[in-house]
């Protein structure tokens, strides 16, 4: 098993935290008279900022948070010309190279940020089963970098055994020959950029020697940092998590369903209604509304839900809890829910719970 660290650590920073931070240089600078723009961009565990424009690559379908603010402005709109706030964001999952520019003006004034995303890619080749004492030879392509770095771990471990120095990416193609042996085992070669922030691009695993490589399908899951908690009242909707679900297994992964507790001072009863579903809208499972009263037994629910990963795929699914429309004996109460288990065919290698944001129930 490849390290996971390298993937887990390309998910978004909180974006409230940009967004607060965004809003004391609005403050800061509401004295200027001309307007100025800023565009954030959150992925794979760093933040860039430009006031003009901007290029990052991204793998296809990975999450990528973006924060627009214009001060000194008085209208902004997007690439399409429709009308948007001062100050907002979006979640990203880019599927192709794309832009995305905002315009904010102050009368005859007008400033723009634009951020171009690139898309790149990578795929890796070497013999599944190496005889013992043979080195390792892999080669591969790659879109849209020009340099990669081949990582080798056990599998099983998180630990690298071995790192290469920078592949040149020559007519998108690398290649490379381990300078010694590995020791009889299954191993999983990863490729990742190089730089500060690696992104993994591809994966192989291979058996050296005598030993069987195994098939498994195992889930990584960790909620997303994009929300704060706050304030929810009677009868509103609300989001509790956002749970990024990856299967770096070999083998698919078919999901049937979500359990959460609430471990708030909150009743379990205070909550009518859970749904869940996907950033792509393909998969989505709710219990409970407002007529039948609160799915849960006890403190715990479970949401039905069928979804397929691949291997080395990731969704990002957001979890959102209705409040009871009546019941003064929730006020001031606060509602903590937690994820509990996945069910399907594929084992869980995070640490459960994982808890959401906390919401205080008013009138």
């Amino acid at each position: 098993m490849y390290n996971i660290s390298l993937r887990l650590k390309t998910l978004l920073f909180p974006l409230l935290l940009v967004a607060a931070f965004a809003l004391f240089s609005q403050q800061a600078n509401a004295a200027g008279s001309n307007p100025t723009c800023s565009l954030y961009t959150i992925h794979n565990g760093a933040i860039s900022i430009t006031q003009s424009e901007d290029t990052i690559k991204v793998k296809k379908n990975e999450i990528v948070g973006l924060l627009w603010n214009g001060v000194n402005a008085s209208t902004a709109v997007d690439s399409d010309n429709n009308t948007v706030a001062l100050l907002g964001f979006k979640i990203l999952t880019p599927t192709r190279d794309v832009s995305y520019a905002y315009t904010f003006s102050l009368g005859s004034q007008k400033v723009t940020c634009r951020i171009n995303i690139e898309l790149i890619s990578g795929s890796l080749s070497t013999s599944q089963k190496i005889k013992s004492g043979e080195k390792i030879t892999f080669s591969g392509r790659a879109e849209g970098v020009e340099k990669v770095i081949a990582v080798v771990y056990p599998q099983g471990s998180t630990t690298a055994l071995y790192t290469t120095k920078s592949l040149p990416v020559k007519n998108n193609k690398f290649s490379f020959k381990m300078p010694k042996a590995l020791p009889d085992g299954n191993y999983t070669i990863a490729i990742t950029t190089s730089g500060v922030s690696p992104i993994v691009l591809a994966t192989s695993t291979v058996a050296v020697g005598v030993i069987v490589q195994k098939n498994d399908t195992t889930l990584i899951v960790q909620t997303v940092p994009l929300l704060s908690g706050g304030v929810v009242k009677l009868g509103r909707g609300v989001a509790t998590m956002y749970l990024q679900v990856i299967n770096i297994g070999s083998n698919p992964a078919n999901l049937t369903g979500f359990s959460f507790g609430e471990i708030g001072s909150a009743p379990a009863a205070s909550v009518v209604g859970v749904t869940i579903t996907d950033e792509l809208g393909l998969s989505n499972g709710s219990v409970g509304n407002m007529l039948s009263g609160s799915p849960f037994v006890g403190s715990t629910v479970n949401v039905p839900l069928l979804a397929s990963l691949a291997p080395r795929e990731s969704r990002l699914f957001t979890v959102r809890a209705v409040i009871a429309p009546t019941g003064i004996q929730y006020l001031g109460t606060q509602l903590t829910m937690v994820l509990s288990g996945i069910s399907g065919n594929a084992r869980v290698q995070s640490a459960l719970p994982l808890s959401g944001v906390t919401w205080t129930i008013a009138q």
